[in-house]
């Protein structure tokens, strides 16, 4: 038979990563020392595919450490010295420890590396800028905090990919030692120096991934890192200068993490991470990664390798791979100062690539690599810089939240009024004497959302309008645009702010009702400041008293909805009805929509009609919804008061309804209380099993939606009332609460009589009649086998026999007092009693047992259990065999293309060759008689896999 096996070349992945780093620390002390350090960092990755960026993503960090430390240096020196001669020698040295503690947050938010869509790649500068620049003083402070309240989460939520935060508690010792050695016949100086530093920290946290699956995990983990060095030398006049420098350092970091899937407290996979970092000139010393580490890497990079190991709970087999991650400082600034306290300011810029290098399965120990790839090259290096990077965003970012990023600052003149121009058309004029000479006022400006881009999406389920026409978009906050004045100087007095818009902005409306509006920091609503419209100019001109964010928009509600209900309690029987009424709602305008007879409000007004959204919880809404596409109920206003329409639930306890208007921010909620008085249905099918101390009960489910579950009632000898029944060892007294539509009675009395009922419960508490109830007899029996038994060699030489527990041991009726053990040895033995192992234990060993050829090993497990105070019968045995592991070549691939195997295992006995892609899941080849000891098997349907993995067992 011949054999063949494929490989396939796939198109080069890497990422390319720029980093930016920006700390502050500040120390005080010399001998006992202590300090606190700050830090920011950015993270831009880019995926690389057959050469081009196929995916990008911006990770944030940011970290605070407090630490503590002590320090002492010692020395002394000799020196002797004549006219022909001199003579020195002396040593100095110093040493330190400390200890530290550092949190730290991090967020990995993921974008298209392609789009020119104003504001994602303005979200990408921000993104990446924000992190290191806030923390430093500037007028750009103000704005990155405006934009963290108003702009920021809407637009990044949809881009968040993980989140992980961790603390980190550790301690360093570090120390140095300089000798001077001695100066004989004139200046001939020897010199020698040595030192060496280490830190050693542990790590605990969570770390979380979002989208589609997401997930959470904890963190436990340690690094450390270490350094060396020595140097050297010897300098005079008849001798030629000779010396030495060697030094060598390296960051070593272990991490465990245990996964588990939101919503579930169970783990379903852990993650180890091994990384391993070394400075440039230092090749990694262990073997397996060196080929992965070439020269021409090492000499010019940092570099860390990370091994990734995967393992499904479960699942034996665990899957790895190897990534070497190198990068080149571009630019580096540390900055010292002895101002009485220690000032530490330091910044990076680093670029580099990462690259997985080897994929595969790790089974018994052992390493099956099923994907390698080339190391890491100069080639895969950016040749783009960050600034090229960040110009490029620019570049893109023109749109709504990209205008905002250019914003500029104008500074208060002596003598006269000071205008601010804003971008789009908005004029601040500050009259003399509002603000101190030489003060600046920044501007930001954000696009409003009648335009296109993220913020106008964000915004779409708000931006409907009264019946009639107009701009799906037109009705929010900021037609022309939202405007943001700020400075550190006070504002005592007036000023003119005119804000022009568009005719498209305000189509469908009145220009005439525009006004202006303030939102005061803190808060997310609105208040009304008002203005003057220019119907020629299309502008809004109001006078403020404080800087701040503002905008232009039409009459909309706003404030807090009264829902009124038409009754304090809803029956939960599935079909009474109850409205909640909504009137008197609020404009911007301070205007008050009442209903007919319009008392003290415009008849006007009171007759537009108003879009709102209504959700409603533990209750149905009965209202035709005008708009299927948006979430909740869409509803209109009539004459002012909005009327929402309920049906009762079946069962429950309370409801909640809420009411939002679509324009504006008008908002209200209510709870309604719900009465239920209606059981469940009595439960039917009640069947009861005897065992020896068990009874195994069931019943058909209920169909009532606001089940809760069931009581189980037993007692001895009678029916109840009262149903007293308990159990002797294990179990729960009656009544039994269970979920499901069966339970397991255990630990009860053998030979004993018994009656049982079942009740149905809801979530409101009502309880059903009880069944009918049912009466069994306790019976004594055989025990249960065990199961699951396997025999294997083990480490030690010994034969290893494992088992699962009897189902009659420790779960249902404890009656269990041993387990026999039987061999065989086969063929033509006889099973003889080699072992007793007690009650819970499902493991025995055998010392190796000496096997002629031909020959192999069987084992057999009984139960043994007491009736009435003897030994019963022992159970029927479960058997397993441990026949002499063949041994399996390695595939060889011949000329003509054949893949050959060779097995070779004791003469007469049969063998089965099974193949696997994965290690987990095997599929039989072919099953031979070994004949002659050796034998050679072909697998035909090779040619059909990339990899195939094979091992030779006995049937």
């Amino acid at each position: 038979m011949k054999q063949s096996f494929t490989a396939q070349v796939a198109p080069r992945q890497y990422e390319q990563v720029w980093k930016q780093k920006l700390g502050a620390g500040l120390s005080v002390g010399a001998l006992l020392a202590a300090g606190v350090d700050t830090g920011a960092a950015s993270e831009v990755r880019h995926g690389v595919a057959g050469g081009a960026v196929a995916g990008e993503t911006i990770t944030r960090q940011r970290t605070v450490d407090g630490n503590a430390g002590v320090g002492v240096d010692v020395g002394s020196s000799l020196t002797v010295s004549s006219a022909h001669y001199s003579f020195a020698a002396g040593a100095e040295a110093g040493a330190g420890a400390g200890a530290f503690a550092a949190f730290g947050l991090s967020s990995t938010l993921a974008f298209d590396p392609n789009s020119t869509d104003p504001g994602q790649n303005a979200m990408k500068l921000y993104a990446d800028l924000r992190n290191v620049l806030a923390g430093v003083p500037g007028p750009q402070t103000a704005f990155y905090d405006f934009v963290d309240a108003r702009i920021a989460p809407p637009l990044l939520d949809s881009h968040l990919q993980s989140v992980a935060g961790d603390v980190q508690l550790g301690g360093g010792a570090q120390g140095q030692v300089v000798f001077g050695s001695p100066v004989v016949a004139g200046p001939l100086t020897v010199s020698l120096q040595a030192g060496a530093a280490a830190n050693e920290q542990a790590i605990f946290g969570t770390e979380a991934t979002l989208g589609n699956a997401p997930e959470m995990a904890s963190v436990a983990g340690v690094a450390a890192s270490g350094s060396a060095m020595a140097s050297g030398g010897v300098e005079g006049l008849t001798l030629a200068g000779w010396g030495f420098d060697w030094q060598t350092s390296a960051e070593v970091e272990l991490l465990r993490k245990t996964w588990r899937r939101l919503g579930q407290s169970s783990p379903y996979r852990t993650e180890w991470v091994r990384t391993v970092g070394f400075n440039a000139g230092q090749q990694n010393p262990i073997p397996p990664w060196q080929k992965y580490d070439p020269a021409a890497l090492y000499g010019n990079c940092e570099r860390e390798f990370t091994e990734t190991v995967e393992q499904f709970n479960g699942n034996r087999a665990a899957t790895y791979h190897w990534s070497v991650y190198a990068e080149q400082q571009q630019f580096g600034a540390n900055l010292n100062l002895d101002l009485g306290i220690g000032v530490n300011l330091n910044g990076e810029l680093d670029q580099g690539a990462e690259v997985v290098n080897e994929r595969g399965t790790i089974l018994q120990s052992r390493y099956w690599p099923t994907e390698t790839y080339p190391a890491l090259t100069s080639a895969q290096l950016p040749t783009q810089s960050l600034f090229s990077l960040l110009s490029q965003w620019g570049a893109n970012a023109v749109g709504p939240i990209g205008q905002a990023l250019n914003a500029f600052a104008t500074e208060v003149k002596s003598g006269v009024d000071t205008v601010i121009q804003a971008s789009k058309g908005a004029v601040l004029q500050i009259r003399q004497g509002v603000m101190q000479v030489g003060a600046w006022v920044e501007t930001r400006f954000v696009s409003g959302p009648s335009g296109s881009g993220p913020l106008a999406a964000s915004d779409r389920r708000r931006g409907h309008q009264p019946k009639g026409g107009g701009d799906a978009n037109n009705l929010v906050y900021g037609l022309g645009g939202i405007y943001r004045f700020a400075s550190t100087n006070s504002f005592n007095g007036t000023g003119t702010l005119t804000i022009a818009y568009s005719p498209a902005e305000v189509a469908g409306l009145n220009p005439a009702d525009l006004r202006i509006y303030h939102l005061p920091d803190g808060t997310n609503r609105w208040q009304w400041v008002g203005g003057t419209v220019d119907l020629a100019s299309n502008t809004v001109t109001a006078v403020i008293n404080q800087l701040g964010t503002y905008a232009v928009a039409p009459p909309l509600p706003t404030g807090d909805l009264p829902l009124t209900l038409s009754t304090n309690t809803l029956a939960a029987d599935g079909t009474s009805q109850m409205t909640v009424v909504v009137t008197n709602i609020f404009l911007n305008t301070g205007e008050v929509l009442h209903p007919p007879p319009y008392v003290g409000g415009s008849s006007g007004s009171a007759t537009q009609q108003w879009a709102f959204t209504a959700t409603a919880v533990g209750v149905s809404l009965l209202n035709p919804d005008t708009d299927t596409n948006t979430p909740g109920v869409q509803v209109w206003s009539t004459n002012g008061a909005v009327t929402l329409v309920l049906q009762a639930p079946v069962g429950g306890t309370v409801a909640h309804v809420s009411l939002a208007s679509v324009a504006g921010d008008a908002y209200g909620t209510v709870a309604i209380n719900l009465l239920d008085n209606t059981p469940p249905a009595t439960p039917t099918g009640l069947s009861v099993t005897a065992g020896q101390s068990r009874l195994w009960v069931s019943w058909r489910t209920n169909s009532e939606p606001d089940l809760a579950g069931y009581r189980v009632y037993y007692r001895i000898g009678a029916s109840g009332p009262p149903w007293d029944g308990t159990a002797a060892v294990e179990g729960t007294p009656s009544p039994v609460m269970v979920t499901g539509a069966n339970c397991l009675l255990r630990g009860l009395t053998l030979g004993t009589n018994y009656f049982v009922a079942v009740s149905a419960v809801d979530t409101t508490g009502n309880e059903s009649p009880l069944s009918a109830a049912i009466q069994v007899t306790t019976t004594p029996g055989e025990p249960m086998p065990p199961t699951g038994v396997t025999a294997r060699f083990g480490a030690d030489g010994t034969n290893l026999l494992m088992w699962a527990l009897s189902e009659d041991d420790g779960y249902n009726d404890r009656d269990v007092v041993r387990y026999d053990v039987w061999r065989a040895v086969l063929p033509g033995g006889n099973y003889v009693k080699v072992g007793e192992v007690g009650a819970g234990i499902g493991v025995f060993s055998e010392p190796n047992v000496t096997l002629s050829a031909g020959q192999d090993v069987r084992y057999a497990v009984t139960t043994v259990a007491l009736v009435a105070g003897q030994e019963s019968s022992s159970s029927p045995a479960t058997a397993a065999s441990l026949i002499q592991t063949p041994a399996l070549t390695a595939p060889a691939v011949l000329a003509d293309g054949t893949v050959q195997l060779n097995l070779s295992g004791i003469a007469g006995l049969s063998y089965t060759l099974q193949a696997s892609t994965n290690l987990a899941d095997w599929t039989l080849v072919t099953t031979l008689m070994n004949t002659n000891g050796t034998m050679t098997v072909v697998d035909p349907a090779a040619t059909n896999f990339n990899y195939r993995f094979y091992r030779a067992v006995t049937p």
